[in-house]
């Protein structure tokens, strides 16, 4: 038993092992700036006891706060996309998080509502611009061949990043809510001035459309005109939106309802982030020649369901089934995602 264990551990090493091999010096500057930039993300996860616990308003506040910062992610994207094309990505990476952590950094000056949602949406704005341009430099910096494990590194190193800013997140607001902004905003800039430092401005190259695009797309067929592909993201897009419940209102729920303290709360976060980053290619992998992506993608959703009922055990009943509805839910999320990926074609 145990030597079988040891055996699979040591496959999953050379895994990995064998899927980072060979990357660009680049490639691994660039996660490791990323690595350091999402391990401050902090401010988000914690935005609804911010706003509920620290400034002292209704929970509803925190939903106004929280659609207007998806409005500012979705038009961010759009807009550092479209400025990647036109001044470059470099630029465009520097400026979005240079720009985006002062701006986390002056939020907990602000405490009129309105204020802060024009704050928040600006710093969306700001923060969802890096993403585009970031995955741009992800091809641009890889070696020929490289582009799908370059951007698999990526994903890792933002998933590590994201489970210990959580973590390191809990600890902080258990002290101080202005800091979880201060730190956020002060590692950001830090992480801009990496890029500047390590991180040559190069022209970006055309990536595969078979790495960068949906199938419909690179077959030539628009992607809106594709109904299929059209009624699948709209579906996913129902899923992400009950996925993400649990990291923007979820902690509101473990305070208010469970009592838990910001240092466990963080410690949940940040549990789904590792599990994530250790076992999703390890998953993706084992499964995608076994049966249809479909198959999983279904899979997914349901054990993602499955994994909210679990919440509704009580606190004082559910003992481990806290952590293990929390796993479970990451065991959904890499059926989902990471074989939509796999069917779609995405990067």
């Amino acid at each position: 038993m145990l030597d079988n264990f040891i055996l699979k551990l040591q496959r999953g090493f050379g895994f990995y092992k064998d899927s980072f091999s060979g990357l660009s010096r680049d490639t691994w500057l660039l996660s490791m700036v990323i690595l350091i930039n999402r391990s401050t993300y902090m401010a988000i996860p914690f935005m609804s006891l911010y706003i509920t616990l620290y400034l002292h308003r209704p929970a509803t506040d925190t939903g106004i706060i929280f659609t207007l910062f998806g409005i500012g992610s979705v038009l961010g994207s759009f807009i550092g996309g479209k400025l990647s094309d036109l001044i470059g990505f470099h630029t465009v990476q520097i400026l979005s998080i240079a720009i985006g952590g002062l701006l986390f950094i002056v939020y907990p000056l602000v405490t009129n509502f309105t204020a802060l949602n024009v704050l928040i949406f600006t710093i969306a704005l700001f923060a969802e611009a890096f993403r585009p341009a970031n995955f741009t430099a992800v091809s641009a910096y890889a070696k020929e061949n490289t582009a799908t494990r370059a951007y698999s590194l990526n994903r890792m190193a933002s998933n590590i990043g994201w489970a210990f800013g959580s973590a390191l997140g809990g600890i902080v607001a258990a002290f101080s809510y202005p800091w979880l902004f201060r730190i956020d905003g002060g590692t950001s800039i830090f992480a801009g001035l990496l890029i500047v430092i390590f991180l040559k401005p190069i022209k970006s190259k055309k990536a595969k459309e078979s790495q960068t695009m949906p199938l419909s797309l690179a077959g030539g067929l628009k992607p809106w005109k594709d109904t299929h592909y059209v009624k699948f993201i709209l579906l996913t897009s129902v899923f992400y939106t009950c996925f993400y419940l649990f990291f923007r209102i979820m902690p509101l729920f473990f305070k208010q309802q469970w009592q838990l303290k910001e240092s466990v709360i963080g410690l949940i976060i940040g549990l789904n982030g590792l599990y994530i980053a250790v076992f999703e290619m390890l998953m993706v992998n084992a499964f995608v020649k076994k049966k249809s992506s479909l198959f999983y993608i279904k899979m997914g959703a349901q054990v993602t369901a499955f994994s909210f009922i679990l919440l509704l055990i009580p606190l004082k009943s559910c003992g481990p089934f806290l952590l293990r509805s929390s796993l479970v839910r990451q065991e959904g999320f890499i059926l989902f995602n990471g074989l939509a990926i796999t069917l779609y074609g995405w990067s």
